[in-house]
């Protein structure tokens, strides 16, 4: 029943719901490492953004935005005594991803989307460099890339040669912004077995 449903929706609808996702599995294993109130604010914003793709209704104003920013700007200095430092960016990065889907209207939002999650994915590997969050974050990119893709194709639709160049330019940009996580992933993988081989000798 899910999936005819979704089917049935816009477009534009379909492809906001399947970012948000992307979103979430990149916010995801970052649960455990922010404050609560953090994760709590950030799925509620998220959720708020899906219901309103779903059911097509306006994105709010910018007091809303406004006001839901000094709420994390006053709630992440409480929690870490400053707006500085790694866990205090790393709060706040997090609530300004979540924050920009609610203005995702042009282009231009929903590039600084993709670089606001690019580098949300980078600070995965503040907490943990494991196999699972490697892949995990993989994943993410490849998440994030075709619906950067998918955006992009639909606004050269009427524009063959510009979206055949878009579409050869895409992989090479896909393999360099992946050149980090496999690099975590090759590490990940190497520590693994270097600890595998260490309990063995013991």
């Amino acid at each position: 029943m899910l999936i005819p449903r979704l089917q049935s929706l816009p477009r534009d609808a379909r492809d906001t719901l399947f970012l948000l996702a992307v979103i979430g599995l990149i916010l995801l294993p970052q649960v455990s490492n922010l404050p609560w109130w953090c994760s709590m604010l950030a799925a509620i914003v998220l959720l708020w953004r899906g219901t309103l793709a779903v059911q097509a209704k306006p994105l709010p104003g910018k007091w809303w935005r406004v006001a839901l920013l000094a709420i994390t700007l006053v709630a992440t200095y409480s929690t870490h005594r400053t707006l500085l430092g790694r866990e205090a960016g790393v709060t706040l990065i997090v609530i300004l991803l979540a924050l920009k889907t609610l203005e995702l209207r042009a282009r231009r939002d929903a590039f600084v989307i993709f670089f606001l999650g690019f580098f949300t994915m980078l600070t995965n590997f503040f907490y943990s460099q494991s196999l699972m969050t490697a892949l995990a974050m993989l994943a993410a990119n490849s998440g994030f890339w075709a619906s950067a893709c998918t955006h992009r194709a639909a606004k050269l639709g009427s524009s063959p040669t510009k979206a055949r160049a878009f579409a050869m330019v895409s992989p090479v940009a896909y393999v360099r912004s992946a050149n980090p996580l496999r690099r975590s992933l090759t590490n990940a993988v190497g520590s693994t077995a270097i600890a595998r081989s260490a309990t063995a000798s013991g």
